[in-house]
């Protein structure tokens, strides 16, 4: 009686201090819904529910076990314990299981079955196809042959839902020939839009080709920045303090395209900043500010721009010496043309306190001669440079225009020179500032004369017209491109010409009719049938070379031959062929 006794008062005590009591993970036995420590006599036991057992019964169980079945009032005790942990259990389980949140619904009939495709809000695309497609009960190749259309589906509803974007600006430029635009939107990723703008295209967004156009949407956000930041400045915008608002006037150095968390980005390196600084501004700039993270990723940053600096200041260094050889070469050269020629026209023009005779030899460029002479002066680098070379250049074109008509005047009429009367060897068609013009080419001409001459006077009209300003390099560019061109076209037509001379000789001979003026005849001839059509511009080792296409001449050899003459792989003959054939049938060749 007194051991009945003492275990029951033992029991009650434990009983009361059971408020603290925890659920402890699933036992082992994976039929156990919950287990419960209890003390008794000093000691932990455990009270387990199994899987479809009543409070009741385990309560019983466990009395049983430890000698207490006889004490019903135990038994009921141990059984609400029960009871109410499981309720809490159940509690906290509802708790947790929160009804996802709908993002959108769709009505869909397929296979005269009206169904609903629901969205939930943070499920991927992907996820809500296959989910919808095995609640629908479709079999695994009606599934397989369905997800590519739903998921279609998904991705433009979700798109529709996006809020309209303000397009910024579009660029247009040319991938091999094609014409492509693309796009910048407010608060756009610039890489994200070089990728759309190629899949528009049907392109594989390759690396290359990505970066290529993000620079170019970069360059232009840049412009756009600066040209409004120049707009504040003049006409004073303040902030609401007053003060003149601060913007970063770091010049930009170069950009490198990375992926971080998995999404494309672009670390921007500026001048004046350490490699370092540019690191942490690229990581805070993408999110990642905890001081863990940020010392990951910063010895894999810094070395990468460390290399890319050292690299860009190789190459400005080169480019610095290329320069300053050439500056050197064309001084060398002016001078030993000044040395043999004598000056076309002479200015006197005041620099400070001194004087300096500003001297234009015919044919030389108006631009360039003013350019040169203010970096003869030592105003090379004058932050007015530009303004006084083309302040120069435009008193140099009054000199001459003067000088040409003072001339004109004191010139007997029948001594002036006449406008060629005949018909021009060939003609080229040249693009200048977007506008179109032909370059007609005479017998007896030089191709420099004949270049320097175009180039000088369409410049002059787009000068003229819309005002457009061109450097004297510009101007050299042009004169050497065209050079080039027009020695390439008489070159090929002299090797023409040749080949039809000795048929025709060879056939004169035969025939024992050949005279001297009979001989000349064909070659006259050939020369006037060499007309051309028009003349490609084709990228070899990233420079351009012009194929010229002449009427009568056959497609494949001419691709033939400039692949040949290129070094290019005889593989592009049959695309160069079709670029030909593309340009024919407008024309009607």
């Amino acid at each position: 009686m007194w051991n009945t006794a003492r275990h029951c008062m033992l029991l009650l005590a434990t009983l009361g201090a059971l408020s603290h009591v925890v659920a402890q993970s699933a036992a082992s036995n994976a039929d156990v819904v919950f287990t419960m420590p209890i003390t008794l006599d000093g000691n932990l036991k455990d009270l387990h529910l199994m899987r479809g057992e009543t409070y009741e019964n385990a309560a019983l169980s466990f009395a049983r076990e430890n000698g207490l079945s006889e004490q019903a009032n135990v038994v009921e005790q141990l059984s609400q314990m029960l009871k109410q942990r499981m309720e809490e259990i159940e509690g906290a389980a509802k708790a947790d299981q929160r009804a996802p949140l709908v993002q959108f619904e769709l009505p869909l009939t397929i296979d005269n079955r009206n169904l609903r495709l629901i969205k939930l809000e943070g499920e991927s695309a992907e996820a809500t196809a296959q989910r919808f497609l095995q609640d629908a009960g479709f079999s695994a190749e009606v599934q397989t042959q369905l997800y590519p259309q739903i998921l279609n589906v998904i991705n433009q509803k979700l798109q529709e839902l996006q809020p309209a974007q303000k397009e910024l600006f579009a660029l247009s430029f040319e991938i091999d020939g094609r014409a492509a635009t693309a796009r910048h939107f407010e608060n756009g990723n610039p890489i994200e839009e070089a990728k759309e703008t190629l899949q528009a295209m049907g392109i594989a967004a390759n690396d290359n080709l990505v970066s290529q156009i993000a620079n170019l949407i970069q360059d232009r956000m840049r412009a756009s920045e600066s040209t409004q930041e120049r707009a504040e400045s003049s006409s004073g915008i303040q902030t609401t303090s007053g003060l003149s608002q601060q913007q970063d006037t770091r010049r930009e150095l170069f950009s490198i395209p990375l992926t971080i968390n998995e999404q494309p980005a672009m670390l921007v390196h500026y001048d004046g900043l350490t490699a370092r600084e540019s690191a942490i501004r690229f990581l805070s700039a993408n999110g990642i500010t905890d001081p863990a993270d940020v010392g990951q990723y910063l010895p894999q940053l810094e070395p990468l721009i460390d290399a890319e600096l050292a690299k860009r200041i190789q190459e400005e260094a080169e480019r610095e010496r290329t320069q300053a050889e050439e500056m050197r070469q064309q001084q060398e050269v002016l001078r030993a043309q000044q040395a043999t020629r004598s000056p076309l026209l002479e200015i006197s023009i005041d620099i400070g306190n001194q004087q300096a005779i500003l001297r234009y030899y015919e044919g030389d460029s108006i631009d360039r001669t003013a350019e040169l002479f203010l970096e003869q002066a030592g105003l090379g680098n004058d932050p007015a440079f530009n303004d006084n070379a083309i302040q120069l250049a435009g008193i140099l074109r009054d000199r001459l225009k003067e000088l040409l008509a003072q001339r004109q005047a004191e010139t007997p009429v029948a001594e002036q020179p006449q406008v060629p009367t005949t018909e021009p060897l060939f003609t080229v068609p040249i693009e200048l500032g977007r506008r179109q013009f032909n370059l007609d080419y005479y017998e007896g001409q030089q191709p420099r004369q004949a270049a320097n001459q175009f180039c000088v006077e369409k410049y002059e009209i787009l000068r003229a017209e819309v005002g457009s300003q061109f450097s004297g390099e510009e101007l050299q560019r042009c004169e050497s491109v065209l050079t080039e061109t027009l020695t390439k076209i008489i070159s090929e037509a002299q090797q023409t010409e040749g080949v039809q001379r000795e048929a025709t000789q060879a056939t004169g001979q035969q025939l024992g009719q050949a005279t001297h003026g009979e001989q000349a005849q064909p070659v006259a001839s050939t020369t006037e049938e060499r007309v051309l059509l028009f003349t490609l511009d084709i990228d070899v080792d990233e420079e351009s070379a012009q194929l010229p296409y002449y009427k009568n001449d056959d497609p494949d050899a001419v691709a033939t031959a400039f692949c040949q003459r290129y070094n290019v792989d005889l593989a592009n003959v049959p695309a160069l062929v079709a670029a030909i054939r593309e340009q024919l049938n407008p024309i009607g060749g």
